[in-house]
């Protein structure tokens, strides 16, 4: 019961340090997103004639 008990604080500790650093981008991609609109697509996609026939758009 001791190993997990002092295992644990380090898990935590470690968990933190990679969580922490992603903290701040998050928080401006959230008030980024809530300023602004979502941006249009950057293109349209291809109309049904430029496609080639007999090939689906899937792999």
């Amino acid at each position: 019961m001791r190993a997990v008990s002092r295992r644990l604080p380090v898990g935590f500790l470690v968990a933190a340090g990679i969580l922490l650093p992603w903290v701040p981008l998050l928080l401006s991609l959230r008030e980024a997103a809530s300023e602004s609109p979502l941006p249009p697509p950057a293109r349209d996609p291809p109309p049904p004639e430029a496609r080639v026939p007999g090939r689906s758009s899937f792999p």
